[in-house]
């Protein structure tokens, strides 16, 4: 099930909650979804007060009422018995669930009915000091511990939050969940805090939550517009899965959208999901031992892992930025022979090299040293027109000397105008300004890879167009490289949905 997570302030747009099944509406496009349940965080607001009727909402069956005690996350404190209170006159009164935590229940004992109660676990900042201290081993553990438990509580879920960093650790945590046989809701933070929250079905654990842009009540819920791309509650162990490899940047990529919108209108059974990354050869060790069972079609691949995803197939050192499955793995361990490698960036640069228009005299500038760098460098015909600036002077040097270019360190050469500035750093994704980093260099004509939520431009691009330069922005790349990666997807698709 989901579960909408409201926190009760006034600036909240009520409007959003409607009073049948709770169909929400961000007035974004894409975003409506049916929630199956509405939280809301009294604790937002000092006094703890409920939601005024007035603001169209209806507390029921289908409502949460939480008062988060401070140690675990909450916003202000209530009295022990006046919490108590509210609780047990809200469940006589609109037959709601409640939120209690673990802690405050073993020790106050609150006489609240069994089937209205969900008992809560926070390992997380707010209820540990010493939380980095603890390791992935110690957190599952404690996990274990928790589920059974279980067993001797008198409540209807147990719902436990909790950093997750590993891979391996969604393995564990489904298979303590499967092996507790009571309902348990699991809800993760850190780096693959909101993917297993999006996969909760495969976890094992019985709901998801979701939060509203600008008004959610913890860091790792998913928004209502992403929720609605991904759809949790219809992944199964038959959807086809996929998505973006790369730093924590992926939760953000516009192959969210991109993908999933085509899988839905299509009705195909596929998703397009985050994956984010630190260390690859675990990784692919995960998806090589495939614990889920899944059918994987593809991955589009990004920074920091152009380079290092190559090792993996046929060596090398060639950025790459795209790999495909090539036959049905599901009822075996995937292994490197069931994939195909692409680099779909070389596409995207061919095509905005040719829209740039560049005369062989006329001088190149890339930023960066990294696999996207190293992409366009290889296509480039006269690398001796060619100035890479970068801050890792090693890794400059080496492709300088492997391609035939100039290096230049990044705050260092005399000022000087190009006549193309390529932008291959992720610099100007975050609203920074490119000319701050790169003092020295000035642009007749401009690739600029960073791309920014919404309809925002990169400062380098709106400084294009108020200059009239001819430009290419992230959007447009994207789209390039990403129309080669659906038909490559499609490929994969008619191979993983055919008759065995």
């Amino acid at each position: 099930m989901t579960i909408l997570s409201v926190p009760v302030i006034p600036e909240f747009p009520w409007r959003l909650l409607s009073n049948s099944k709770k169909q929400i509406n961000d007035s974004e496009p894409g975003s409506k979804l049916l929630c199956d349940l509405t939280e809301f965080r009294l604790d937002y607001n000092q006094h703890c007060k409920l939601p005024n009727v007035s603001s169209g909402v209806e507390l029921n069956r289908r409502s949460i009422l939480t008062i988060r005690e401070l140690n675990e996350g909450g916003v202000y404190r209530l009295e022990p018995q006046k919490k108590i209170a509210i609780y047990r006159d809200c469940i006589e009164k609109y037959d709601c669930y409640v939120d209690c935590e673990l802690s405050f229940w073993k020790e106050h004992q609150p006489d609240l009915k069994r089937q209205n109660l969900i008992l809560s676990v926070h390992l997380t900042a707010g209820s540990s000091p010493n939380k980095h201290q603890v390791s992935s081993v110690e957190r599952m553990v404690k996990i274990e511990e928790l589920l059974k438990e279980f067993e001797d509580f008198d409540a209807k879920y147990l719902k436990i939050v909790s950093n997750i960093e590993n891979y391996s650790d969604l393995d564990t945590i489904s298979r303590l969940i499967e092996n507790i046989g009571r309902p348990v809701i699991y809800q993760g933070t850190g780096l693959l805090g909101k993917l297993s929250r999006i996969l909760y079905k495969s976890l094992g654990s019985c709901a998801t939550y979701y939060g509203v842009a600008g008004f959610k009540t913890s860091p790792d819920q998913l928004c209502l517009k992403g929720a609605s791309y991904w759809q949790p509650k219809d992944i199964t162990a038959e959807t086809l899965i996929g998505g973006i490899i790369g730093g924590k940047q992926v939760y953000s990529s516009l192959g969210h959208e991109y993908y999933n919108t085509y899988f839905q209108e299509r009705k195909i059974n596929a998703v397009y999901l985050p994956f984010p990354v630190k260390d690859l050869e675990s990784f692919w060790a995960w998806i090589r031992k495939n614990p889920f069972r899944w059918n994987f079609y593809g991955f589009s691949v990004t920074m920091p892992h152009k380079k290092k995803v190559s090792r993996f197939f046929g060596g090398g050192e060639r950025p790459l930025n795209f790999v495909v499955s090539k036959t049905k793995v599901a009822d075996q361990s995937p292994s490197y022979l069931d994939w195909q490698a692409y680099n779909t960036d070389k596409i995207a640069f061919q095509k905005g090299l040719a829209f740039m228009q560049l005369l062989h005299s006329e001088p190149v500038c890339i930023l960066g040293t990294g696999g996207t760098a190293e992409t366009v460098l290889s296509i480039l015909e006269h690398p001796e027109r060619v100035f890479l600036y970068g801050r890792n002077r090693a890794r400059g040097e080496c492709l300088a000397a492997l391609y035939g270019c100039t290096f230049v360190d990044q705050g260092g050469g005399f000022c000087r105008t190009y006549n193309l500035v390529i932008n291959c750093t992720p610099i100007g994704s975050n609203g920074e300004d490119l000319d701050d980093f790169f003092p020295n260099v000035r642009a007749e004509k401009i690739i600029d890879l960073p791309y920014r939520e919404g309809d925002l431009d990169t400062v380098i691009i709106a400084k294009a167009k108020k200059n009239s330069l001819r430009f290419v922005d992230g959007k447009t790349f994207w789209k390039w490289q990403a129309d080669k990666q659906k038909e490559l997807i499609e490929k994969a698709l008619r191979i993983l949905t055919s008759e065995s």
